[in-house]
């Protein structure tokens, strides 16, 4: 198998969040950035959702995607607006697949 861990790819956990971001090419934004800030930032998303309770899941924290050509980023947040949660996902990448 040729699978290798990478902390900067996929969910990205806070501490390592920093360097996934310098990554991707986007210092403007920070792990304190705000929903607002980083929708200022890289426009208006591709898709949102969440901010709700699903029947099996629970509650689906609110959240933000942006779709490049090198990688999807998907953005959750706690109900302040705060960032909780980077996911750096394929370009490619869909549910299910």
């Amino acid at each position: 198998c040729d699978y290798v861990e990478d902390p900067h790819f996929g969910n990205v956990k806070p501490a390592d969040t920093d360097e996934a971001i310098r990554r991707i090419r986007l210092p403007q934004i920070t792990p304190s950035s705000t929903r607002t800030e980083i929708v200022e930032i890289l426009g208006e998303p591709q898709e949102v959702g969440g901010d709700e309770k699903h029947p099996s899941h629970g509650y689906v924290w609110p959240w933000i995607k942006y779709h490049r050509a090198d990688c999807q980023l998907r953005f959750e947040f706690q109900k302040s607006g705060a960032l909780r949660m980077l996911s750096i996902l394929e370009p490619d990448w869909e549910p299910g697949k």
